[in-house]
């Protein structure tokens, strides 16, 4: 008996079978922009970090600059007892002197009245005076009743006036005065005196100076005369 051979064919295969499609591939567009935004998000962390040890630095760095340890008059020279340090935040010492500058401010003079505490800077000192040639600095030391109870500053327009002994009657003529400018004031903290130094012409200097050594002259500060 002769056996035909089968005709029947394979079935198909699991991916060509009716309604199944072949695994999509994921586009390489959608990968790339996956990178780009983890790159972009590495860099802000790595941006914050930075800015945020910039910040810490700067709050927690201090600099070391000189203060004053005492009231400094305007026209007093500079001596080490003057002298103190202090520290401050980083960043805000530009127009400050550094603690380097210290030994450097010892024998300058004072330009203008420095409070104790006062932080220096170049503008607060100098090697001299600035007195023009033509103009002198007196020294007067007053009691209470010599000066006015406002109190005088550098810069004020005064009169010095000749005063008569004590107890003694007013004089018939008008009594010596000489304008002046006040350049600075001190205290003598032995006799409780007030020390005025005044700016006056250089050719009236000694009479100041005369009068000043008798005791017997008052400082008027007249209505506007203020710096």
């Amino acid at each position: 008996m002769t056996t035909e051979p089968s005709t029947a064919t394979k079935p198909p295969r699991a991916s060509a079978r009716r309604g199944v499609q072949p695994a999509a591939t994921q586009p390489a567009t959608k990968r790339r922009r996956s990178t780009a935004l983890i790159a972009g998000g590495m860099a802000m962390v790595i941006v914050g970090g930075l800015t945020s040890y910039f910040l810490f630095t700067s709050i927690t760095h201090s600099d070391t600059v000189v203060t004053t340890a005492t009231n400094v008059s305007r026209g007093d020279i500079i001596e080490a007892t003057d002298l103190g340090t202090i520290e401050i935040t980083g960043g805000q010492s530009a127009a400050t002197l550094s603690v380097d500058d210290i030994d450097s401010l010892i024998g300058q003079v004072a330009a203008t009245d420095l409070p104790k505490g006062a932080l220096l800077s170049a503008e607060s000192v100098g090697s001299s005076t600035n007195v023009p040639a033509d103009q002198s600095i007196v020294g007067i030391a007053l009691a209470g009743g010599q000066l006015p109870s406002t109190p005088l500053v550098a810069g004020d327009t005064v009169r010095i006036v000749a005063t008569p002994l004590a107890q003694s009657d007013v004089p018939g003529v008008e009594p010596t005065t000489i304008a002046a400018t006040v350049y600075a004031i001190g205290h003598d903290e032995r006799s409780g005196s007030t020390i005025v130094n005044v700016q006056v012409p250089a050719n009236q200097a000694a009479l100041v100076a005369a009068h000043a050594a008798t005791g017997r002259v008052a400082v008027v500060l007249d209505a506007g005369g203020a710096a």
